[in-house]
């Protein structure tokens, strides 16, 4: 390729996969540019395989991913660039159509170049076709342009390694943001499980004391049923003596020896036991209420006449209420 440009400004403007001037230059994601068809084809390669649907293709030059489906927008400034390539190509290329440089039209050494047709002319030509164009020496616009394209190419440089930084700025800036979100991920999930640990061992807490204060209230209510079937027992037999004595004795000197052994119960002294829900019982004599909210109810036995013989009304122990059920 006889480019009247330098190897370094000619190997920028190459595409990689043609190796040609770009044609309509188009810029990846990851700012590496590729002439439009060729980078066409190439995304159609890869995404008509199977996992190509689903993850886009690659760039050619880095292997970097790239979104499938994705719009291939055209480089404006490149291209801008490629055009002033071209035509100060075109230009070199009408100078240097015969040998030796010479005019095709009239054979004279071509030493200036016309800027409105932009092309190489001899002294005939400025003369004759390009007397009222404008025109300057081959050297002067040869450097002019050669300026202007370097200019043209180092500024697209600099454009593009803009635009590489800020997509740096861009990953380092989500990976920030995943960190933070992971960090503070860790951070609730370790509060809740020290939390949720916390709320176990309380409650082996609280079902262990529940189950200490329902064996200590099944003790003692054992020990009370055990204590009221022991009274129990000594009442039945002084009901038994009291009745044989009743029944068997006749003579009043006898009858009256006997009872004073029997007159008095066993129990007398003992507390009468509180009623089911009736916290500490109620004495004898106490206004009650019926189960349904009747009428006040006294105790019966109060209206009753007194035992004859010095008999005392026997009242059964008291149970103590469960503290749980306090």
């Amino acid at each position: 390729m006889a480019l009247s440009i330098s190897p370094k400004l000619e190997e920028k403007l190459v595409c990689s996969i043609c190796l040609e001037l770009f044609k309509v230059p188009i810029t990846l994601p990851c700012g590496h540019n590729f002439c439009k068809r060729c980078i066409s084809d190439h995304q159609g390669k890869q995404e008509q395989a199977a996992a190509g649907a689903k993850q886009g293709f690659s760039c050619p030059e880095c292997r970097q991913s790239c979104a499938p489906q994705l719009e291939l927008k055209k480089n404006v400034t490149l291209s801008k660039v490629l055009e002033l390539v071209r035509a100060s190509t075109t230009g070199v290329k009408q100078c240097e159509v015969t040998p030796g440089g010479l005019c095709p039209r009239h054979g004279r050494p071509l030493e200036l170049y016309c800027e409105d047709e932009q092309r190489c002319i001899c002294c005939v030509c400025t003369v004759q076709q390009c007397q009222r164009h404008r025109r300057a020496l081959l050297e002067d616009v040869h450097s002019r342009k050669q300026a202007l394209l370097e200019k043209s190419v180092k500024e697209a440089q600099e454009e593009s390694e803009k635009i590489e930084r800020a997509l740096q700025e861009l990953e380092e800036r989500t990976q920030s943001i995943k960190d933070s979100s992971e960090g503070l991920r860790s951070v609730i999930l370790s509060k809740f499980a020290h939390l949720e640990k916390s709320l176990q061992a309380f409650q082996c807490q609280m079902v262990a004391k529940v189950e200490q204060e329902l064996s200590a209230a099944l003790r003692r209510v054992e020990e009370n049923s055990n204590t009221l079937k022991g009274h129990l027992d000594t009442l039945r037999q002084h009901q038994e003596q009291a009745r044989d004595l009743l029944v068997s004795t006749t003579d009043h000197r006898t009858f009256l020896e006997a009872g004073a052994r029997v007159s008095v119960c066993p129990s007398a002294g003992i507390p009468p036991a509180p009623g089911l829900g009736e916290p500490g019982g109620a004495p004898p004599g106490a206004v009650r209420r019926g189960r349904r909210g009747g009428a006040p109810q006294r105790d019966p036995r109060r209206h009753l006449p007194a035992p004859a013989g010095g008999f005392a009304w026997c009242h059964g122990p008291q149970i103590p209420r469960p503290r749980c059920l306090r």
